[in-house]
């Protein structure tokens, strides 16, 4: 009996040692290969064992079901052909299956009416009515690497009750004119992402945008209520700008979450953000934030190791004319602080320097122009003894030329957003030429056979040498009879 049990014991042992876990089976009932003439095709995705359904970027996987064995969602493509390859995992391992269809019909732009995949590039969707995702994923995907994606929200509302509500790699494309809600998570979680526009949203949710890797990616015209982050930006994001746009906290932690950045670069231009606990939480290691007629409490920011600098700039204004009339002028600029000065090739491995130190811009042809002047810095270094310091650079010489003639201002803009600079430059007058004058060709204060000699040989087409500029401004002469 002893023997017999033992040897039961044993073979199941065996049976345990030996057992090998079959990779998960999956099945696209939805698209086929074949024509659709329909530009939201359904997706319809079976597996024999419970799976975590996924698409591919590069090294990312982009979950669009979990823990299921049944995917459904929707594709809106316009005419083309199109490879679709779906993933699936679980603990036993990772399957995919493609397949090849085509849409045949011309529908621009594509009518959206419920959550999906954008899938085509160079192309138009406009949202019909409000949605919402029915399970706790995202509502709409912008297929990943498509360029040129115009997604009109249309004044309707996208509703989601999972991480994110818009799932984009957007390249050189634009989601705007509607409204998010989310109140689980964020409204947008973008991928590197670049030259892309996100504008007139109004948004309600747990955070506003997840940026990974994204360079060139403009938020224009948002108003946000948000219960706790605003901005996550990491794995190398670079050149956000933020303009024109309100958030406000409901119990909010930090505006701005930046991480995991060698060097970034974030433009916060005439914006409000109230109610959160910090403006900027930081653990990049490089920084720079341009903060440009906002206001933002430098103080409440906690920073980790590295350096981060904060320039405060103002917009300045120019108005430049003579005797009333605008005109085209060169106006050069010049800190006049104690600063160091910096020379352009350093300003990026500098601690401290002022990117609006001294440089040049033109007026248009009615005198106008504006840019942006640092009034302050902040700098947070942790490898320093002190890690906060603040320098004012806020005096600068204000400099117009035209016509050889210059006029210079100094400006102080501590206090104010937005500061207007006239300059009036004068322009001499010559006084009037005599007949003597205008007919002394070589201006040697003598008319004679010279003066004839140079103007026979311009009549007859020889060459004459330009003698130097009159010191009086011609006129008309007419004959007395």
């Amino acid at each position: 009996m002893k023997k017999t049990l033992l040897f039961f014991i044993l073979l199941f042992s065996l049976f345990i040692v030996n057992t090998t876990y079959a990779i998960p089976s999956i099945e696209i009932l939805s698209p086929q290969n074949t024509t659709y003439y329909n530009s939201k095709i359904l997706v319809n995705v079976t597996s024999n064992e419970t799976v975590d359904f996924y698409l591919k970027y590069n090294s990312k996987n982009v979950t669009i079901a979990s823990n299921t064995t049944n995917l459904e969602n929707y594709l809106y493509v316009k005419e083309g052909t199109y490879n679709f390859t779906i993933y699936a995992n679980n603990s036993n391992g990772i399957v995919s299956k493609s397949v090849i269809f085509t849409e045949a019909s011309e529908e621009p732009p594509i009518n959206v009416t419920t959550c999906g995949l954008l899938a085509s590039p160079d192309t138009e969707y406009i949202l019909n009515n409000n949605v919402s995702s029915e399970e706790e994923e995202p509502c709409f995907y912008i297929y990943l690497d498509y360029l040129n994606i115009s997604f009109n929200l249309n004044g309707k509302n996208v509703n989601s009750c999972g991480p994110v509500a818009i799932y984009a790699s957007c390249k050189n494309s634009k989601i705007f004119n509607g409204s998010i809600t989310n109140e689980e998570g964020e409204a947008f979680r973008m991928i590197e992402s670049s030259h892309c526009i996100i504008r007139d949203l109004e948004t309600n949710s747990q955070g506003f945008a997840d940026i990974e890797g994204g360079s060139g990616i403009l938020f224009e015209r948002i108003n946000a209520n948000v219960f706790n982050w605003a901005f996550y930006c990491g794995f190398s994001s670079s050149n956000i700008i933020i303009k024109n746009s309100t958030f406000v906290a409901s119990e909010g932690e930090s505006f701005l979450y930046d991480t995991e950045n060698f060097f970034s670069k974030i433009i916060i231009e005439d914006s409000f953000i109230e109610n959160f606990i910090y403006n900027i939480n930081t653990e990049s290691y490089f920084s720079d934030y341009y903060i440009r007629n906002t206001y933002i409490n430098t103080s409440a920011m906690v920073s980790g190791y590295g350096f981060k600098r904060i320039f405060i700039q103002h917009l300045i204004k120019i108005n430049v004319t003579e005797e009333g009339e605008g005109v085209a002028a060169s106006v050069e600029i010049i800190d006049t602080s104690n600063l160091p000065k910096i020379s352009p090739e350093e300003v990026e491995y500098t601690l401290v320097s002022n990117p609006t130190s001294n440089f040049s811009i033109a007026t248009n042809e009615q005198g106008l122009a504006e840019t942006w002047l640092t009034e302050k810095i902040v700098v947070h270094a942790s490898f320093s003894p002190k890690d906060v310091f603040e320098y004012k650079t806020s005096i600068y010489n204000i400099t117009a030329r035209s016509k050889n003639t210059s006029s210079t201002q100094v400006l102080n803009i501590t206090g104010n957003s937005t500061f207007i600079v006239k300059l009036n430059v004068s322009i001499p007058k010559l006084p009037p030429c005599g007949l003597d004058e205008m007919f002394d060709l070589n201006n040697d204060d003598i008319v004679n056979i010279n003066d004839a000699i140079i103007m026979l040989r311009h009549i007859t087409g020889l060459p004459v040498e330009a003698s130097e500029n009159k010191k009086c401004e011609a006129r008309n002469f007419f004959p007395v009879s």
